[in-house]
């Protein structure tokens, strides 16, 4: 119950980020993507930071080459994709663009068959048709 409660708010968080960009997107003043990703980025960190606190695990990275691979990962995975992200959405309807975020789930979990040799569970591969189905429908709904 408790990640279902948790999933429902992480929806409800990222369709507000998605209208919020939009909106400051389209504003006369107009913050570059670079500009949103940083506030987006600081107010993140500051979340997380307080949250890690409360946490029983291990906080810091156990070695150099640990700290190189999360500098890495933030930088390719996040900043590149991310600014993409923010570049993009004020250019397309905010629901259009919700419904293409709906495929990093999804893909994360291809990724991770292909890569990393995961196996996948009947509940992840029925998750996985519904979001593609609702994409599918949402995007000739669209239309």
């Amino acid at each position: 119950m408790k990640g279902i409660a948790f999933g429902l708010l992480t929806g409800i968080v990222y369709a507000n980020y998605i209208v919020v960009v939009k909106i400051a997107g389209q504003s006369e003043s107009k913050p570059s993507s670079l500009t949103l990703m940083a506030w987006t980025s600081l107010f993140s960190a500051l979340f997380l930071g307080v949250a890690g606190l409360f946490e029983k695990d291990r906080f810091m990275p156990p070695d150099l080459f640990s700290v190189f691979i999360l500098f890495a990962l933030a930088l390719v995975a996040q900043a590149l994709g991310w600014w993409a992200i923010a570049s993009s959405l004020p250019k397309i309807a905010a629901s259009r663009s919700g419904l293409a975020l709906l495929l990093q789930p999804v893909l994360a979990t291809v990724w991770g068959v292909f890569f990393f040799h995961e196996y996948l569970t009947p509940v992840q591969i029925g998750g996985a048709m519904i979001t593609l189905v609702a994409i599918y429908a949402g995007s000739v709904r669209n239309r």
